[in-house]
């Protein structure tokens, strides 16, 4: 069965979905009690930390004037009165036709986009100083979640907050939790409006466990002529370091969690990647292994021997570095690309020591906006040291034991980055990701 609310990854699934809530906004309307007053004490807050922001001398103000707030889940207006009532630039979002119809009646001034929350929003990425979802979000559940929420925090802000609602585990509803053919999962179950989810602290962790919790309290309210327990929720994503770096023995499995990583970034649509690799190839002549440097995702079965940037003396067991090759070779493949979501150095270690150019170019990167996703050699190396003390990395030693943990938390986190990165346009060309968060690959529950 699809999901109801926002319409489950099948066509009749959404058309079932929609006619079920269109069908519901008027039931919903007239059943109302309108807004309940659960969003005061949090839009206070943001009063407050407007007026701190006001250089001494100028007035305070008393509104939200030009604050941009994105309402997800409007249904037919209750919470859209008084957020309408702020003074703020308001757009609400619904799945439902007939629910924005009713609304924009109620509040015809206000700024609407329809879309179902599993798609890619249709809204700016950085457009919203605050996202509001009462009680829209728990009926989806955690893999469902992996994808609302990075869309969420797309359209926020660098310091933008999200306020939500959820049902709380402590909410009752007669006879659906004595069903058990109900039961979907922990605490989710199948009523009349598709799946509907009901939270305990821990599951409210869980789920948002990328993001710095402000606020969480469970709260009494009337909803539809009836008492209900709920989770309200003051949240702001968290702030990952932009760069990730693996270390390792060699054969640890550094280069393979960067090729999971890129394959589980395809899943979710066009990804445009940049950056380099290192390998071992063919003799260029007797006796010496070389090293080429290629554009990361060329063929490596036979590199061109001008991508040669060292090479390895077999009788004299050592390497040997040509560090102008690395440095016309590596500073054209960093700036090759033009914009990318996303830039690989596969790998960084001693035979760059004096490619000053190129060490130069690395470390700009760093102090730039497009993740990078490297491994860099467990040597004590005066490049190597500035790269793992930099701000903006995060080093993971890769090791047998560890590598499958590391990978999954090294492709949650470059999901992360990367859904950051994307223009507006490459979002609107993202593919559901009905893969990720399976278990099938160490990302799920």
């Amino acid at each position: 069965m699809g999901n109801l609310k926002n319409g489950g990854a099948d066509a009749g699934g959404e058309a079932s979905g929609r006619k079920v809530w269109e069908n519901a906004a008027h039931t919903i309307e007239n059943q109302g009690e309108g807004y309940d007053g659960w969003l005061d004490r949090h839009f206070e807050s943001l009063r407050e930390e407007r007026a701190e922001r006001c250089p001494d001398g100028e007035p305070h103000p008393a509104d939200m004037a030009g604050l941009n707030v994105i309402e997800l889940g409007c249904g037919t207006g209750d919470d859209t009165a008084f957020l309408a009532g702020t003074g703020c630039a308001l757009t609400c979002c619904d799945f439902a036709k007939e629910a924005l119809r009713r609304m924009k009646l109620r509040h015809p001034g206000v700024k609407t986009a329809e879309f179902n929350l599993l798609d890619p929003f249709p809204l700016e990425s950085a457009s919203a100083d605050a996202v509001v979802a009462g009680l829209c979000l728990h009926f989806f559940d955690d893999d469902e979640m992996r994808r609302i929420l990075p869309e969420i925090r797309r359209v926020l802000r660098g310091d933008g907050v999200l306020f939500c609602r959820l049902n709380s585990a402590k909410d009752y509803i007669p006879g659906l939790r004595e069903e058990e053919e109900r039961l979907l999962s922990p605490g989710i179950y199948m009523t009349p409006e598709g799946k509907k989810r009901f939270f305990d602290a821990e599951a409210v962790r869980r789920v948002f466990r990328d993001w710095d919790i402000a606020y969480m309290e469970e709260r009494e309210t009337v909803k539809f002529g009836k008492p209900k327990t709920a989770w309200e929720l003051a949240l702001r994503p968290r702030r990952f370091a932009a760069h990730i770096f693996l270390t390792g023995r060699p054969g640890a499995g550094k280069s393979t969690v960067i090729l999971k990583t890129v394959e589980w970034l395809r899943l979710r649509g066009e990804i445009k990647i940049g950056g380099f690799k290192t390998v071992f190839g063919r003799e260029n002549v007797p006796g010496r292994g070389a090293v080429y440097m290629l554009p990361w995702g060329a063929d490596a079965e036979n590199p061109p021997p001008r991508a040669e940037v060292a090479f390895r003396d077999r009788a004299e067991a050592r390497f040997e570095s040509k560090p102008e090759a690395f440095d016309e070779i590596g500073c054209g493949l960093l700036k090759a690309p033009g914009p990318c979501d996303l830039l690989i150095m596969d790998e960084l270690g001693f035979m760059e020591f004096a490619a000053h150019r190129f060490q130069a170019e690395v470390l700009s990167a760093l102090d730039g906006a497009v993740p990078v996703l490297g491994v860099i050699k467990p040597q004590d190396i005066p490049f190597l040291n500035k790269i793992r003390a930099h701000k903006n990395v995060q080093v993971f030693e890769v090791t047998p034991e560890n590598r499958e943990k590391v990978r999954t938390e090294v492709i949650r986190l470059t999901l992360l980055l990367t859904y950051a990165t994307y223009s507006r346009d490459n979002k609107a060309a993202l593919r559901p990701a009905n893969k990720i968060g399976n278990g099938q690959d160490g990302l799920g529950r």
